[in-house]
């Protein structure tokens, strides 16, 4: 991992509509993924049994929750082995734990085939409110995660963060929240991962998000800003891209990661799939956006890092 972890980083701190097809990805073995039946598969362990008795008795708590698609994946199991698989998936999930302070933070993280689903509570199990920036450390860790994964496995994701009731133990995972995490994912056709507007609106509202230590939304404000971007539709979604330059072990492997993702759009945009083309031609121009931005990367030291379209 070519990431660092700044201990202090806590405490300082288009969419558009999915054709059929775009919305029912397959599994390997050819079956249709919804939400129904992802549902239906987690909960087997806290159903009803034949004599009425509950296995487990889960209560809904307010959490942040995000649901992250592996674009690929199903290419990507064809021609590896299933040890290669799950270790692709980890790649996303333990960038999620190695984020500062996620070990106190009571996340969850259930994953089935390419679909990751993790979750943090806005107050811990003994009732006690969470001291930690809840919205700065998700939108951190995901950011985090979409660039390591890339960074090791050259592979993009899709996804949502939202806010809401959920039931979610090791495994079971259910709830409004979760069905609206579904939906937004869905719902989005590009390489990203978009931030819910109920949960921006809900942070500026009350204090549940915010570090306990910032006296004002404003200080708090400051740290989570860099994570977010806004499209031409107002969307708003995690710019992992602009926000890591200053995450790697090593200053200079940034501009070396930004042409990684360049030459990996670039090779995408040749695909015939005509979706797949407008996926990477949005991914193209928020990669040029970025890189704009930063004259190191446009044309200067390491010459010009932008996607020729």
């Amino acid at each position: 991992m070519r990431f660092w972890r700044r201990c202090g980083s806590m405490d300082a701190h288009n969419r558009c509509p999915r054709s059929t097809s775009c919305a029912n990805t397959k599994f390997s073995n050819g079956e249709e993924r919804h939400a129904s039946s992802f549902i239906i598969l987690l909960l087997n362990s806290c159903c009803l049994t034949a004599s009425g008795i509950l296995h487990n008795i889960l209560w809904y708590t307010e959490r942040v929750i995000s649901y992250i698609d592996l674009l690929g994946f199903e290419n990507y199991i064809q021609g590896h082995t299933s040890q290669d698989s799950r270790q692709l998936v980890k790649v996303f999930v333990d960038a999620l734990k190695a984020s500062p302070g996620d070990a106190v933070l009571d996340r969850r993280t259930t994953w089935f085939s390419d679909t990751i689903v993790t979750s943090i509570p806005l107050v811990m199990s003994d009732g006690s409110p969470q001291l930690h920036g809840v919205l700065f450390h998700e939108l951190h860790a995901l950011a985090l995660a979409q660039a390591d994964i890339f960074d090791q496995r050259q592979m993009f994701v899709r996804g949502a963060v939202t806010i809401g009731r959920v039931a979610h133990e090791d495994d079971a995972i259910f709830g409004p929240a979760f069905l609206k995490a579904y939906h937004l994912e869905q719902e989005t056709c590009f390489p990203r991962i978009e931030v819910d507007r109920e949960l921006l609106e809900r942070y500026f509202r009350t204090r549940e998000l915010v570090a306990a230590h910032h006296s004002r939304h404003s200080v708090d404000f400051r740290y989570v800003k860099p994570l977010i971007r806004k499209d031409t539709n107002k969307a708003r979604y995690i710019d992992y891209l602009g926000s890591i330059e200053t995450e790697f072990d090593d200053p200079v492997y940034y501009p070396v990661f930004v042409q990684k993702h360049r030459d990996a759009i670039v090779a995408r945009l040749r695909d015939n799939d005509a979706r797949i083309q407008a996926k990477f031609l949005w991914l193209a121009a928020y990669h040029n956006s970025v890189v704009v931005k930063k004259p190191t990367l446009a044309g200067g030291a390491y010459g010009n890092l932008r996607v020729p379209i």
